[in-house]
Order: C-alpha cells, then sequence, then structure tokens
C-alpha cells in the first residue's frame, strides 16, 4: 500500500481584511490542502480566489490581497471646497468628506458624503448658489441698470440708479449685494426739482428770519434805551401811525451814554 504524500506547502497569511478557510485533507498545508478566500465588506479580493498545494509542495497562485473599495473621485464644487478623512485611500471606502461654501454662497445638497461598501457617495451632489438678496424694483422717474455675476440680484450684484429729466437723484446712486443676502444701502428715491427748490427756499427763509428778526430785536432795544417812544395819534376818523425806519446806521451804532 502507498502510504499519503507528507509534502508541506509553505504556510498561507490571511489577507489583511479579509478571511481565508482550508480543507486540509492530509495535514495542515499538506499536499492536497485547498484554501478559499474572501474579503470583509468594503473590500474587494485581488487575486486567486482558491489555491491548492501542489505535489511539488508549491501553492498554484500567490496569497490573493484585500482593497478597499473605491467611490467615485469627488471634485470641488464652484465657489467651494472639500475635506475628507481617508483611511484606506483617496475616496475610498469608509472615506468621509465635508463640504463648504466660499462666502457669499450657500450650500445645496449635503454637508456631508460618506463613501460605502458597495462604492457609491452616501448623500445628495452638493454646489455652491450664491445668496440673494431682495428684488430692486424700478419707481416711478426711476431707472436702473445692474450687473448680476452670479445671477439676479444674488452676491455681488451692483445696481447704479439714474432719474428721468425734470427730477434729481435723493440717496446713494449705487448699492451692492452683501454675503449677508442684505443690500449696502438703502434704495434712493427721485424727487422732482420744485420740491427741492421749494424745500430749499423754505430752509432759506427760515434763516433769514431768524437773522432780521434778531436784529430787529436788537435795534428796538438799543433805541429804547435812548428814550425814544413811539405813538399812535387819532385825528377823527384817520389814524396817523408812526413808522421805524431802521438803517444800518440804527442797528450798528454804538449807543454813547
Amino acid at each position: 500500500l502507498c502510504e499519503p504524500s507528507t509534502v508541506q506547502c509553505p504556510p498561507l497569511k490571511t489577507p489583511e481584511n479579509g478571511k481565508e478557510n482550508c480543507s486540509n485533507p492530509y495535514g495542515h498545508f499538506a499536499y492536497s490542502s485547498s484554501c478559499t478566500f474572501s474579503c470583509n465588506s468594503g473590500f474587494q479580493l485581488t487575486g486567486s480566489e482558491k489555491l491548492n498545494c501542489t505535489d511539488q509542495g508549491n501553492w498554484t497562485g500567490q496569497t490573493p490581497i484585500c482593497e478597499a473599495i473605491k467611490c467615485p473621485e469627488l471634485q470641488a464644487p464652484k465657489n467651494g471646497q472639500f475635506k475628507c478623512s481617508q483611511s484606506y485611500g483617496n475616496f475610498t471606502y469608509n472615506s468621509s468628506c465635508i463640504f463648504a461654501c466660499e462666502r457669499g454662497f450657500k450650500r445645496i445638497g449635503s454637508k456631508r458624503l460618506n463613501c460605502t461598501a458597495t462604492g457609491e457617495w452616501a448623500g445628495f451632489a452638493l454646489f455652491c448658489e450664491a445668496v440673494k438678496c431682495p428684488p430692486l424694483k424700478e419707481t416711478e422717474n426711476m431707472k436702473k441698470n445692474c450687473s448680476h455675476p452670479w445671477g439676479h440680484f444674488s452676491y455681488s450684484s451692483t445696481c447704479h440708479f439714474y432719474c428721468t429729466e425734470g427730477f434729481l437723484l435723493n440717496g446713494t446712486s449705487k448699492m451692492q449685494c452683501q454675503p449677508d443676502g442684505q443690500w449696502s444701502t438703502e434704495m434712493p428715491v427721485c424727487q422732482g426739482t420744485q420740491i427741492l427748490l421749494y424745500t430749499g427756499g423754505v430752509t432759506a427763509s427760515l434763516v433769514l428770519f431768524m437773522i432780521f428778526g434778531g436784529l430787529i430785536a436788537l435795534a428796538i432795544k438799543r433805541l429804547n434805551k435812548r428814550g425814544k417812544e413811539f405813538h399812535i395819534i387819532q385825528l377823527g376818523n384817520s389814524t396817523v401811525t408812526c413808522v421805524l425806519i431802521l438803517t444800518r446806521f440804527h442797528i450798528f451804532s454804538r449807543h454813547n451814554s
């Protein structure tokens, strides 16, 4: 009778992040031993799935390895950036990437994406959208000219205002949409030139009234000190009134006691 072969093959090492399962009819890693290999979730086998020990004391192939499954490569969104933690390599299983948008833009989609065991990213595709400011409407007798780098009335939009003929601009002629979604200043208004002239005329009249009122009061005070009196004389049905005529001499002459 023939004795079973005692030929031995080199010991096999279980692949990292994987498993091996062997049958050994004539002893551990001996002739006719057969080993199959598999990988943990999130990893895929590279190499032969099964190895056999030959009568020459060699295995039929090299020990396979388990490599992390890859997810599609990510690109930073326009006007945004991302940062990843990656345990097994770039954009591989268990990688986690956090996204953020630049100043003046807001995130649309998931803040974080995770690479799953199936090679897909968990989360919604992300993009950065410009922050919007309240729409500006043209008012009566006003026109505007706007530029919108990132969309209508969005971050960095700039509007210039001007009035139609016969009207003057009251306020700032330029407004810009800021990163917080607010305009840089209040919207101007167009006013008719007659209204502006009337307002200016009233102001000037008040100033002149105050100046001349003060001068007249000063003149009367000085004349009273000199003993001047004013009388109203009744002549029959007629009344004669003495009218005080002031000159610059009366107002500004110095009193000689």
